[in-house]
């Protein structure tokens, strides 16, 4: 983990460039843009405007973990200060963080009178096949008869 200081208008990232890095906004503010062909300047790619980042957001997982290029620009709005990581770490944060999900999700089904017997394996296999479903209010999730 290291850190990267920029000035505004500076350049962090630019769509279509290979990424190496993952990013999270520490001080500042960061724009993301994406390039698109006009038809008022007959197929002139311009950048159009998608959000800005504040202190605690982060940016660049995309093209780590789907080994893709950069898909937006990302573009210093005020002074930045940003922790990076490689490629590599990133990933092995990533996959710290599954791991001690599945644990919890493990502890959690163990104290259901259901799976309270059920052996530790067991159960670690169950959580890393619990999907989360959101649902709005009133939606029909199961029906007796079903």
């Amino acid at each position: 983990m290291k850190t990267a200081s920029y000035k505004p208008d500076d350049v962090i990232i630019t769509e279509g460039e290979i990424g190496d890095k993952f990013y999270i906004v520490y001080k500042g503010e960061v724009s993301i843009s994406k390039g698109q062909k006009t038809q008022v300047f007959k197929g002139k790619i311009t950048q159009k405007h998608l959000c800005d980042l504040y202190p605690g957001d982060s940016f660049g997982e995309l093209a780590l973990t789907q080994d893709v290029p950069r898909s937006v620009t990302v573009v210093a709005k005020t002074h930045c200060k940003l922790i990076t990581l490689d490629q590599e770490s990133y990933l092995n944060v990533i996959k710290n963080l599954r791991n001690y999900q599945i644990e919890g999700i493990a502890d959690y089904l163990y104290h259901l009178p259901l799976f309270h017997y059920v052996e530790r394996p067991l159960l670690l296999e169950l959580a890393k096949r619990v999907e989360y479903k959101k649902f709005t209010t009133n939606t029909l999730i199961l029906r007796q008869e079903d």
